[in-house]
């Protein structure tokens, strides 16, 4: 899993080292990678066909929370995705990945006292697949957090080019 410092840099527009992501280390299926600007997956654990947050996944979400309050990332609107695997029904799925994504959302606000205009929680259900080939394999199921405006930041932060100027010959 990527370390504090790597996803705070993941989330602000500002930092330029590049992120490796060795979440997928020693898995055989090939993943369609989805590497979104601005973003990265952890894997937290929830009761099965449940959104209730399991202790291995409050410890995940108390490192993201530490991200969260960073000074570098502190001013962003953070979307959390939710993403389950590709058992079970779609409608199933969908309504799972927004309770889960919900509850990685209410735990910030109310264990971390994040402000809650800044977490938008957000499902997917089984429409994005890590592994769309394995659809049982756990790491499909997943939550992703987003810098909602990652674009938008990272345009503002690059230096425009002077005009090219023309001087008569």
């Amino acid at each position: 899993e990527l370390s504090h410092d790597e996803m705070v840099c993941a989330l602000d527009p500002q930092c330029t080292t590049p992120i490796v992501n060795r979440r997928l280390r020693g898995i055989t299926a090939t993943p369609v990678i989805r590497t979104t600007p601005g973003s990265f997956d952890r894997t937290v654990n929830f009761g099965f066909n449940s959104a209730d947050l399991t202790p291995d996944a409050r410890d995940e979400l108390d490192k993201v929370a530490a991200v969260l309050k960073d000074p570098n990332v502190d001013k962003y609107t953070i979307v959390v995705h939710g993403h389950t695997d590709g058992v079970g029904s779609a409608d199933f799925n969908q309504k799972l990945s927004e309770r889960r994504a919900e509850a990685a959302r209410q735990y910030f606000i109310s264990e971390h006292g994040i402000d809650p205009s800044r977490l938008v929680a957000k499902g997917h259900g089984k429409s994005q697949l890590l592994f769309p080939s394995d659809p049982g394999n756990e790491a499909n199921r997943r939550v992703q957090f987003e810098n909602a405006n990652y674009a938008s930041a990272s345009a503002a932060s690059t230096p425009s080019r002077p005009a090219a100027t023309s001087t008569p010959a």
